[in-house]
């Protein structure tokens, strides 16, 4: 039963990809098992900086994302640097929803584009209360990585996050949001690379959620 939800899944997948609507529902940048709920949408404009954020050569980001149905999510993303700008499509199969006793299961695609190469990640989820535990390996054809994370909500409008990948082009990574009642999502994390040496990497979120279905 499982063999064939994992092939059906990866043949959603495909067919997505090639049709995608942005960034993967994430943590800081670890992708989750989370997805958005069916005719939901997301809008995110994000700034990330390797000496600060909105500096001369920090880069620009236009993530757009969709609940395509209740198991799927699929998005697109305006990456804005220099003089260029790329389209880059991810796509998410939820292939197990989260339970008492069980955690969340996903698969996904991202990094979609000419010139990219597509990374591919199996992701968990599994919450305690105000805490969630975040798990699964990411990487494309020829390497992959163990991914990490966790997670806890500081009353509804809050919340702080840390992850981490493994291997040479992981990192580790601290975060936080906040969401006034009836405003945008704010959001702001540091990711550290595991090569040392590197720039940290800083960046700034603003997000909007809306449904698309009609008010019953």
């Amino acid at each position: 039963m499982l063999r064939s939800s994992v092939v059906l899944a990866l043949i959603l997948l495909a067919v997505i990809t090639s049709m995608a609507y942005a960034c993967p529902t994430s943590l800081n940048l670890m992708p989750t098992a989370d997805v958005l709920e069916r005719n939901s949408m997301r809008l995110e404009l994000e700034n990330d900086g390797y000496s600060r954020v909105f500096a001369s050569d920090s880069e620009n980001y236009v993530l757009l994302q969709m609940g395509v149905t209740p198991r799927i999510e699929a998005g697109v993303d305006f990456y804005c640097y220099k003089d260029k700008t790329d389209t880059v499509l991810n796509a998410k199969y939820l292939l197990m929803s989260e339970s008492e006793t069980r955690p969340g299961l996903a698969i996904g695609t991202a990094n979609v584009c000419e010139g990219y190469t597509p990374q591919y990640y199996v992701a968990g989820v599994k919450s305690y209360g105000a805490n969630r535990i975040h798990f699964g390996t990411i990487g494309d054809r020829h390497e992959q990585s163990l991914m990490a994370g966790y997670e806890r909500s500081i009353g509804s409008s809050a919340g702080a996050m840390v992850d981490y990948i493994d291997g040479d082009a992981g990192y580790k990574a601290v975060g936080a949001w906040w969401q006034p009642k009836g405003g945008p999502c704010l959001y702001a994390a540091v990711a550290v690379p595991n090569i040392h040496g590197e720039s940290n990497l800083t960046f700034v979120n603003v997000s909007w959620t809306w449904s698309l279905s009609k008010s019953q």
